[in-house]
């Protein structure tokens, strides 16, 4: 049996927001409303307890949607926060899977002007996520933990910097030859039952776009995630998959942007097979205690973003400020630290080299939208990315913050 600090009390489930047919699909360019359903789109939530306990600790919601807004998650945690008590907004974590082929659940700013989400939509979703928090904290089973780590090369850098050092943007590369940073760690943590020792969750960990299913792709998909999961679920029992996307703002698949976006299905099922192929390898990990922290950071708008982020800003002497977070929840050896925004590779890297854990799992898009959080480098080189960024300084404040959050979490 394993020791008291090698087990938790874990339950999941999962509710479905799949939108109506007809509410817009973002992710590209050009407006696509949705012409019906290639995958469903769900919201997965997790609760963690300690043993003995009877309600839960913390909870982690990943649903299939482009990102989550810090308003959104704010109403989110209120709700969940309602349902149980003694459990602070504090201890709740929501992140985005990133699918291009979802709704957008919260308002976009373009040159100072909102452009609304759909509000049924949005709505659908978090009664969605306080019905699946609920049903998951009604079934808590003790569990303890293996973690496993394998490579996978179905991704690459999409930005090419030229001679003049000048970035573009190329997001095709099917033989692999792009020479930008990516990071192919395919990580994946399996909570077997106890005392049974069969495996009920899986959580799996990849920093790659889910962006398989491009522009002329119409229909509402969780993109390559979905199926990725589901193979996990169909090859092992396990009650609940759950991806995670890491650090992947300039990482794509090497073949994207297919019109038809089940082509999703060979890299989802792809990826659940190196995670099959090395479950055997999986070393025994600690899960206690259960630690959350919430840093909070400010950083002053640069020029590219004032028209998206102005509405949530503070005058200040330097310019205008915004307050975004670094979030993590601690489960024993395991840091789960998410970030705002789209994470770029190197940055997560960085994040899991200044970790005193034994193992740091990225998350992207959580909590919070602020577009691109770009390296340094990278903005000085430009291109997309860049027009998108909160300021130039955004990687060495989100990295203090993590630093800051990391510490408070490893003194427990």
């Amino acid at each position: 049996m394993p020791q008291k600090d090698q087990t938790l009390l874990l339950g999941t489930a999962r509710e479905k927001i799949t939108p109506r047919e007809g509410v817009p699909l973002v992710g590209y360019p050009k407006p696509r409303p949705n012409t019906g359903i290639a995958k469903e789109l769900y919201a997965r939530a997790s609760v963690f307890a300690p043993p003995g306990s009877n309600s839960p600790a913390a909870v982690l919601v990943v649903l299939d949607t482009i990102g989550v807004s810090a308003e959104l998650v704010a109403r989110m945690r209120a709700g969940i926060s309602e349902d149980f008590d003694g459990l602070s907004e504090n201890a709740i974590m929501i992140a985005a899977t990133h699918t291009h082929s979802g709704p957008r659940l919260y308002s976009w700013y373009k040159d100072g002007q909102p452009m609304e989400a759909d509000a049924e939509t949005v709505e659908l979703t978090i009664a969605g996520v306080r019905k699946a928090a609920k049903a998951a904290a009604g079934q808590m089973r003790e569990v303890s933990g293996r973690i496993g780590l394998t490579e996978a090369y179905w991704g690459s850098n999409r930005r090419v910097v030229d001679p003049e050092g000048q970035a573009t943007n190329i997001w095709k590369d099917l033989e692999g030859l792009h020479p930008g940073y990516f990071n192919a760690n395919l990580r994946f943590i399996c909570f077997d039952d106890v005392p049974t020792a069969k495996t009920g969750v899986i959580f799996e960990h990849y920093g790659c776009h889910p962006v398989v299913g491009g522009q002329e792709s119409t229909r509402v998909s969780s993109d390559y995630p979905g199926y990725l999961v589901d193979r996990l679920e169909a090859e092992t029992g396990a009650r609940m998959a759950v991806h995670i996307t890491g650090a992947a703002a300039n990482i794509n698949p090497r073949d994207p942007v297919q019109p038809d976006v089940t082509r999703a299905r060979i890299m989802g099922e792809a990826l659940a097979d190196e995670v099959l192929e090395s479950i055997q390898l999986t070393r025994p990990v600690n899960l206690q205690p259960i630690v959350t922290v919430r840093e909070p950071f400010e950083v002053v708008l640069g020029p590219e973003a004032t028209g998206r982020l102005e509405h949530r800003s503070t005058e200040t002497p330097e310019g205008l400020q915004i307050t975004s977070e670094v979030q993590i929840l601690r489960l024993g050896e395991i840091a789960f630290i998410g970030t705002p925004g789209e994470l770029f590779a190197e940055i997560g890297t960085s994040i899991e080299n200044m970790s005193p854990f034994r193992h740091t799992i990225v998350l992207s898009n959580t909590n919070d939208s602020l577009g691109y959080m770009v390296t340094e480098s990278a903005y000085r080189e430009g291109g997309y990315e860049k027009r998108l960024a909160p300021a130039p300084d955004i990687e060495p404040v989100l990295l203090a913050a993590a630093h800051r959050a990391l510490t408070k979490a490893a003194a427990g």
